[in-house]
């Protein structure tokens, strides 16, 4: 509910809750005039008419207020998915170039492979991703860093011997894969 028509509201609220009050009095004071109780009478009906006005206000403050913190919070998850997609990319572009210089150079480079892929990031934001991102997003990266976590886990010598550029191009492949994912996941999302 907007702020405008939340003032509206209130605003007829009071102007209804007057009337009545002013009139059910009026009408009290004429039909009892000089008997004792008529005051207290008056006094009720005020304060069952406050205590309406009231509950509406608390009520519908309340709900402004519940309705902007669910808006804060999504605009946070934003932010939070908005920087989590910005790091991966980085990070997947960064290994993409490394997978690039191995194939212009058309010999495995098993130090590059070992040393200078990286996956920090993912290690640091995988748990939060999983909930954060799609399936299929998830799953394409999960599969991408294990492909690095397993050449990581060879020496430099296993590399150069058992790596074909073949696999170094689908893995480049792979993490472009990833980024062009990760591009349309953060347009979608934010």
């Amino acid at each position: 509910m907007k702020i405008r028509n939340l003032v509206y509201l209130i605003i007829s609220i009071i102007v209804l809750a007057l009337t009545i009050s002013l009139t059910s009095s009026l009408l009290l004071a004429y039909f009892q005039a000089g008997k004792d109780w008529v005051g207290a009478m008056i006094g009720a009906a005020g304060n069952i008419i406050g205590g309406i006005i009231g509950g509406y206000i608390a009520y519908f403050v309340a709900r402004y207020q519940i309705e902007e913190s669910g808006r804060n919070q999504i605009l946070n998850e934003k932010k939070e998915v908005a920087s989590l997609s910005l790091i991966l990319k980085e990070e997947i572009k960064n290994n993409s170039l490394i997978l690039a210089s191995i194939n212009s150079s058309e010999q495995v480079d098993g130090h590059l492979l070992k040393y200078d892929l990286s996956k920090e990031a993912w290690n640091y934001f995988s748990i939060k991703a999983a909930h954060k991102l799609d399936e299929a997003l998830f799953i394409s990266l999960n599969t991408v860093y294990r492909k690095v976590q397993i050449y990581q886990g060879l020496t430099v010598e296993e590399l150069e011997k058992e790596i074909k550029l073949e696999q170094i191009n689908t893995l480049k492949f792979q993490f472009d894969d990833c980024i062009r994912k990760l591009e349309i996941f953060t347009k979608e999302k934010l």
